[in-house]
């Protein structure tokens, strides 16, 4: 199927286009493997002592008791921390849609907006908490929300059957998405949508699109997608039930594509001329107390203030933790987050200085 690009950038510009980034999308630099076939080859879930199954058609898993969720978690975590942003994915925060849902519980969109110094909002579903509060989302100060959780908050990771089902209990009584973000789906501002490498063989997917309403409107939306590895059964099913248009089978060669027409159009978002360490303040300022943690351990990898930042980096890790098991309350919180963000404070005096 012949793709429209100039009504894609058109819908984009108005701000009336959603950008739906699914696991398959964040690949290896060489492009060969998505992230999270690596990371299943890392957790060597067959001879995992913590996994006692991994159901793959479902991707999720049964954790053996004794911590078994909680040491795979911290795996997890690790992994994704690890990755870096290829090409594509800087190429995608260039391109100024102001909605953006990921379907991994990842950060690499995050790290592209922080790499290019672009401001964004980031939210994500927690388990049994309600929506934040968001301000609407503009092409200045884009959304990126994660459907499914996020690896720096545990309890929100949806890994199992039992996940699942918390996870659509809340999402049907409507509890756990931004108001903003929700009415922006049901009452039709957004009518385009672009799916990069989303699960659409996973039935629990299938479900959440009927849940945000992509199912209906049919002759007034513009649908495509690009995946690699779904078989002809379930495309055809996903354009007989969604009216989704597959048209590429290659998700880089799509993003840039895209990325170049937009470029043509002058829409590009651009970077922002800040310096880093005014730019991890900046993040301060907003709030973004993680955000900066990361971009400072990332500074100083290879400097003589690397120790401190790992350090700091997990002060930062034990407080969210604690934060989000209920142990810290009140008065505490506010406490501990000043005191990290005082000593990030100094240390970033101290590397202005170097």
């Amino acid at each position: 199927m012949e793709i429209s690009w100039e009504a894609i950038v058109g819908k984009i510009r108005k701000q009336r286009a959603i950008l739906v980034v699914g696991p398959e999308a964040f690949r290896t630099p060489d492009h060969s493997k998505p992230l999270h076939q690596v990371l299943l080859e890392e957790l060597d879930v067959a001879h995992n002592r913590y996994i006692q199954k991994y159901y793959a058609d479902d991707d999720f898993f049964l954790f053996n008791v004794g911590g078994g969720r909680s040491f795979t978690c911290e795996r997890i975590y690790d992994f994704h921390k690890r990755q870096e942003p290829g090409q594509e994915l800087i190429e995608l925060a260039r391109i100024p849609f102001h909605v953006m849902l990921s379907v991994s519980p990842g950060k690499l969109l995050n790290k592209a907006f922080d790499r290019l110094n672009f401001q964004y909002q980031f939210d994500y579903y927690r388990k049994a908490r309600g929506p934040s509060e968001i301000k609407d989302p503009t092409v200045q100060l884009p959304l990126v929300y994660n459907l499914f959780g996020c690896i720096d908050d545990e309890e929100s990771l949806v890994l199992t059957h039992n996940d699942l089902y918390d996870y659509f209990k809340s999402i049907f009584a409507r509890r756990s998405m931004p108001e903003k973000l929700k009415n922006a789906l049901v009452q039709r501002e957004l009518n385009c949508f672009i799916f990069l490498g989303v699960p659409f063989d996973k039935w629990y997917m299938q479900l959440l699109l009927r849940e945000l309403e992509i199912h209906r409107h049919s002759e007034d939306f513009i649908r495509y997608a690009a995946n690699q590895s779904l078989t002809d059964e379930v495309k055809t099913f996903c354009t007989e039930q969604f009216t989704i248009n597959f048209v590429s089978n290659n998700i880089p060669e799509f993003i840039h594509k895209l990325y170049q027409y937009a470029e043509e159009d002058g829409i590009l978002r651009t970077e922002q001329d800040t310096d880093r360490w005014t730019q991890i303040k900046n993040f301060l300022a907003e709030g973004k107390l993680g955000v900066a943690i990361e971009q400072f351990v990332d500074l100083t990898r290879g400097t003589d203030l690397e120790d401190e930042a790992i350090g700091i980096s997990g002060r930062h890790r034990r407080y969210e933790r604690k934060k989000n098991q209920g142990i810290l309350y009140g008065n505490e919180l506010d406490v501990q987050a000043n005191q990290i963000q005082s000593s990030l404070l100094e240390l970033i005096q101290e590397a202005e200085k170097q």
